[in-house]
């Protein structure tokens, strides 16, 4: 959708022109779009981020906040 934003904006077009029910300002999309990509890329990122966190070993406690940190006193 972005691309095709681009590509009718840079020939002069308007990529999103008043359609009887729908009269929003062409702004409108420049700011939705990006956002709704936007927030969909963040929740994609924090799910994989849940899925692929490590586990804690039984008799360790939580991990460390810090990344760096070794786990291998536990």
């Amino acid at each position: 959708m972005l691309l095709q934003m681009f590509w009718e904006t840079l020939h002069g077009r308007n990529p999103f022109p008043p359609d009887g029910d729908m009269a929003l300002p062409e702004t409108f999309f420049w700011v939705a779009v990006p956002a709704y990509w936007g927030a969909g890329l963040a929740a994609a990122a924090l799910a994989y981020a849940r899925r692929t966190q490590p586990a804690v070993p039984e008799g360790c406690s939580e991990p460390s906040s810090d990344p760096l940190a070794s786990r291998a006193a536990c």
